[in-house]
């Protein structure tokens, strides 16, 4: 926690209080802080100026010292606050979370926190000279909840959010197969989702496995449509989807198992040269073997 000291006393305490025993910071940062006043508005003055000068002098002399004076105010406001929010705000990446924490006007923070299983909603948006974005597509939690469609930001106008971004992933997949035995039906669906979201590994495939298990239809099918994309990988997984496309009571789960095997066996097949085999298509299993295993 030593890297927090360069932040304001108060942000540490939230921080700290927000933080569990058995969390460890990975990565912490602050959005960067408004550099210059936005020179569009200079120009409207400017305009405005030159409008009234148009119609009668003496308006365009009132128009000035009033305009100056309220120019000299809205500066003097963008830059406090233009550096006073961000010097008040945290993000934070642990071993188990990302976690945003922003200042509100009654002097508190507001807090918004990414679990593992939203993993698969996480994507940068708007780099620009390595400043950008982290946001997620689905509101969630806290306060960075979207209006009308306008898309939540979690860390905002950070430098290198694909880096920020990579060091969640890394941090995030090994708790995914943890949050499949979520009590939370949601919860384990987006966690599939959010393996979905990664590259196909081996490391995937068994808690996928028992999920298709699941009490919930809904995350049946999407692991068995998760272990189809595991491709070669989920080879150990045959077995298992073949029992679903018997046993299953829903069709719609059942054909997706099928189409799963069809990916993994037409995956697990090798290329020789320029001529690839061509997956013939598969007997479905009978009923009697399936049983038998």
């Amino acid at each position: 926690m030593n890297k927090l000291k360069e932040l304001p006393n108060r942000l540490i305490e939230v921080v700290n209080a927000t933080l569990e025993a058995d969390e460890n910071l990975i990565w912490f940062g602050q959005p960067q802080r408004a550099k210059k006043f936005p020179s569009g508005f200079v120009g409207i003055i400017f305009g405005l100026g030159v409008f009234f000068a148009s119609l009668n002098p003496a308006w365009f002399l009132i128009f000035w010292i009033v305009s100056t004076i309220g120019l000299l105010e809205c500066l003097l406001i963008y830059h406090a606050i233009g550096h006073w929010i961000p010097a008040n705000t945290c993000y934070v990446v642990t071993n188990r979370r990302a976690i945003a924490f922003a200042p509100n006007w009654r002097g508190g923070h507001y807090v918004s926190i990414c679990e593992p299983e939203d993993l698969a909603f996480l994507q940068c948006s708007s780099v620009v000279f390595g400043i950008g974005s982290l946001a997620w597509d689905e509101p969630i939690r806290g306060r960075f909840h979207g209006i009308l469609g306008i898309r939540s930001c979690l860390f905002n106008k950070i430098e290198d959010p694909k880096s920020v971004l990579q060091l969640i992933n890394e941090a995030f997949a090994p708790l995914l197969a943890s949050r499949l035995r979520h009590d939370d039906p949601a919860i384990r669906r987006k966690a599939i989702w959010s393996i979905l979201h990664l590259k196909p590994d081996k490391e995937n495939v068994p808690c996928l496995i028992e999920a298709l298990e699941d009490d919930d239809k809904i995350v049946r099918r999407c692991a068995a449509y998760a272990l189809g994309q595991q491709e070669k990988y989920a080879l150990p997984a045959v077995r298992s989807l073949e029992r679903i496309v018997i046993l299953d009571e829903s069709r719609a789960i059942a054909e997706t198992a099928r189409r799963a095997i069809e990916q993994i066996e037409g995956a697990a097949l090798p290329l020789t040269g320029d001529n690839a085999v061509v997956a013939r298509p598969r007997a479905s299993p009978s009923r009697n073997s399936v049983l038998a295993t």
